[in-house]
Parts: structure tokens; C-alpha cells; sequence
């Protein structure tokens, strides 16, 4: 997505939709029962209508909630990638949209498109920090005059990368840096 918001110059905008495995329901036919946390409803056994943070069908839940929706708004899924999806319009791709769990990754031809697939977005989920990507999954983002830039600069000078400058010289912790732009993407 970083290598085709660049190449195309196209608006970049993250998301995150917030208490995501919440709005996914528990398919009919399906009952799961839970105690309740200490202290609430003593005694009880609860049935979940939706899914719940801890639970092992969450995850795949929400995504079977989310995909609904992208599918409502013309996003299909990716072939190879399951966490991608393509809008097309008149035959041309207009958007790719990318999930992590409940943290979204898009890019649109122009900010109207952008600013309507947010906003379709919020009639289904409460989303948070809608705007260009800083951050997005640990990644480092920033947008300069030749393109995209990611790093993960924040994640090596914050100590989480011991493990792999475990040995180096003083001197030798350099962040990966990777250049998204035009001119690099349209070379190959």
C-alpha cells in the first residue's frame, strides 16, 4: 500500500476501529456460554451474542464482519493476501484497503474517495486516529518530497531490538530505512 500511495501519489490514511471484535456476532445455531468476571451476576452463567476479547473465534469473527462490510462498499479480497482488499471502478483500481486486526491501512485515488470510504466506515464502527499514518504496526511513516518513507527507527532506539544487534560494534545500530517512490517504484 506504502509502494502505491507513493507511485501513484495517492492519500494515505490509517485507522483503528475501536473494541472491533465487539461488533461481530456469534453466528446462529452457535451457543457459547461464559462466567461472568468476579463480582458481577454471582452464580450466573452468561450466553454471548457477540464476540469477545479472549474468546478463540474473535479474530476471525470480526474479520468475517469487517469483509462483510468492505463487500457492502465494493472492496473485494485480494487473491493472494487475505488481509487486502481492492475497490475498482470503471475497470480501474481506485483503493486498496489493508487490515491488522483492527488497524486499517488505506489508499485512495483522491481525498473524496478517501473521505467517503471513512465515512461509510464510521455508519458500521467507531473508528479512531483516521488520518495519515505516523505509525502503523510498529512501522515508522513519513511522507517527503521523493515519496514514502518507513522505518523502524522508533523500534530499535526504544531497546526492542537487542536480539538483533546482539554482537555489533558500537556505532553499527542503523534503522532499516526504505524509500516508496516514484521514481524506484516505476524501475522496478
Amino acid at each position: 500500500i506504502f509502494a502505491v500511495s507513493a507511485a501513484k501519489s495517492w492519500t494515505l490514511l490509517s485507522a483503528d476501529v475501536q473494541t472491533a471484535f465487539l461488533y461481530a456476532k456469534i453466528p446462529d445455531g452457535e451457543t457459547i456460554f461464559v462466567s461472568p468476571p468476579h463480582g458481577f451476576f454471582e452464580g450466573k452463567i452468561l450466553r454471548l451474542k457477540r464476540a469477545l476479547y479472549g474468546l478463540r473465534k474473535s479474530p476471525l469473527l470480526w474479520k468475517q464482519e469487517l469483509e462483510s462490510k468492505l463487500g457492502v462498499m465494493g472492496f473485494k479480497p485480494a487473491r493472494l493476501d487475505p488481509c487486502l482488499y481492492t475497490l475498482h471502478r470503471g475497470g480501474e483500481l481506485v483503493a486498496l484497503l489493508c487490515t491488522h486486526v483492527d488497524d486499517c491501512l488505506a489508499t485512495a485515488c483522491n481525498d473524496g474517495l478517501m473521505q467517503d470510504i471513512v465515512a461509510e466506515l464510521k455508519k458500521s464502527f467507531t473508528l479512531s486516529a483516521a488520518g495519515f499514518p505516523n505509525r502503523y504496526v510498529g512501522i515508522d511513516v513519513r511522507r517527503d518530497a521523493s515519496g514514502i518513507v518507513i522505518s523502524q527507527e522508533t523500534y530499535v532506539h526504544h531497546g526492542h531490538a537487542e536480539e538483533i544487534w546482539d554482537g555489533a560494534r558500537e556505532g553499527e545500530h542503523r534503522a532499516a530505512e526504505w524509500r516508496c517512490c516514484r521514481e524506484a517504484t516505476r524501475k522496478g
